[in-house]
């Protein structure tokens, strides 16, 4: 790989690289403060070249790294031992750190970036990571709760999240009083449940309450879609954890394999009866037409529900929004 202006450029402070391989440890990437890494190359960075590139730009204020590959995962993690002498080194403090974006990488090369920064002036996080079917909390819990509390501490007021739900993907966006989110994380091939239980231990509190802010109407949007296959009660967890939270916009979309399931779920409060996404108001529903009459059935069954004094938890709001999109035979 290219050892970038043979080492000498002492006066750059922003640089983009696509399709180019080079070092990372390259003395030319020092005291930036912007960095944009894009690019699959037949070379790949070790641990430890990470670990120098980050030590060398802590006044980094914005970096993007995309499509990056990992082509040796064996020296890669071997190289991390080398360069610490088996120590566990301190993070590197980026103090101006504003926007941080790591998309379509590999979770070695997600680890080692994580694992290593502190940021606790970071505004916008844009998180994709590959997986190999391996779980996201094993690899990524220890990784990133640093990170949490310095992402959420500016909120105020109402906000928003979304999460969404592929048979293979599980993604969390989180708006604070922003157009586009705050946090978008996006973790592929991996369970979905085991996604969800991650970004659940990360950002939400014990009883259910997303602890992005004290906001009482914090509000969760909540999408399946891409194939996501609800015939075995896949989703019940899922809905369980959000139990005290105040999901008020479902959709499931018309590439869901088995939606009926979900839809009969909504329509049965438990032995203890507590009604599914009670808060719930705004609801799209996409697939074949034989779903409308479930829909039906169980939207009548949620307004027919017995008054509020006489149950132990919240009666179903009524649904204010109603969109039905590609329905078909």
């Amino acid at each position: 790989p290219l050892d970038l202006f043979c080492g000498q450029a002492g006066r750059l402070k922003d640089v983009a690289l696509e399709n180019i391989p080079f070092r990372w440890d390259s003395a030319v990437l020092a005291g930036l403060s912007s960095l944009k890494i894009r690019g699959r190359f037949d070379y790949s960075p070790t641990a430890g070249q990470v670990r120098r590139l980050l030590e060398e730009n802590p006044g980094l204020e914005t970096m993007d790294i995309e499509d990056v590959t990992v082509t040796d995962p064996e020296r890669f993690a071997d190289d991390t031992v080398e360069a610490s002498g088996g120590r566990k080194p301190s993070r590197v403090a980026m103090n101006k750190m504003r926007k941080l974006r790591l998309c379509g990488l590999p979770f070695e090369l997600v680890q080692a970036i994580l694992d290593n920064i502190e940021i606790p002036s970071i505004k916008h996080f844009d998180l994709r990571c590959l997986f190999r079917g391996e779980a996201a909390s094993t690899l990524l819990g220890p990784n990133i709760k640093h990170l949490v509390p310095p992402l959420l501490q500016g909120s105020q007021g109402a906000q928003l999240a979304e999460i969404t739900f592929g048979r293979n993907s599980v993604g969390l966006g989180i708006y604070l009083g922003r157009q586009d989110p705050t946090i978008w994380i996006e973790l592929q091939n991996t369970t979905p449940m085991s996604g969800f239980g991650w970004l659940a231990d990360s950002f939400f509190l014990e009883e259910g309450l997303p602890s992005v802010c004290e906001a009482e109407m914090f509000q969760v949007s909540l999408n399946f879609g891409g194939n996501f296959d609800m015939a075995e009660g896949t989703f019940i967890p899922i809905l369980e954890r959000l139990g005290a939270v105040s999901v008020k916009a479902l959709t499931l979309q018309s590439s869901c394999l088995h939606g009926e399931k979900l839809i009969d779920y909504l329509g049965e409060a438990n032995e203890d009866s507590q009604w599914p996404l009670p808060h719930l108001m705004s609801l799209t529903v996409g697939g074949r037409e034989e779903l409308a009459n479930q829909l039906l059935m169980a939207l009548l069954r949620r307004k027919d529900a017995p008054p509020e004094e006489t149950l132990k938890h919240p009666r179903p709001v009524l649904l204010e929004v109603l969109d039905l999109e590609d329905l078909h035979g």
